[in-house]
């Protein structure tokens, strides 16, 4: 099915969430007016894209995390600039 194995409080899923918080929360991957540049988006999609990959998503669900990822982000990670 493509999801990674649940493995508890610590394992790759919650690493995960807690890798990609710390990247839309980092002022140099996600500064101020990141969602408005393409080329700072598509950095994100992919930094996203490997972190998945590394927690052990694949196929159709990998591909589909950095879009829906960003659109969360777009929610809740824009910060004023």
């Amino acid at each position: 099915d493509g999801s990674a194995d649940y493995e508890g409080m610590d394992g790759p899923i919650t690493r995960l969430t807690k890798e990609i918080d710390e990247l839309y929360n980092s002022t140099n991957s996600a500064p101020a007016g990141w969602h408005k540049k393409a080329q700072l988006q598509k950095s994100l999609r992919q930094q996203v894209r490997v972190k998945a990959h590394a927690a052990g998503f694949k196929g159709k669900t990998l591909k589909a995390i950095p879009t829906r990822v960003e659109e969360y982000a777009r929610k809740f990670y824009v910060k004023a600039g």
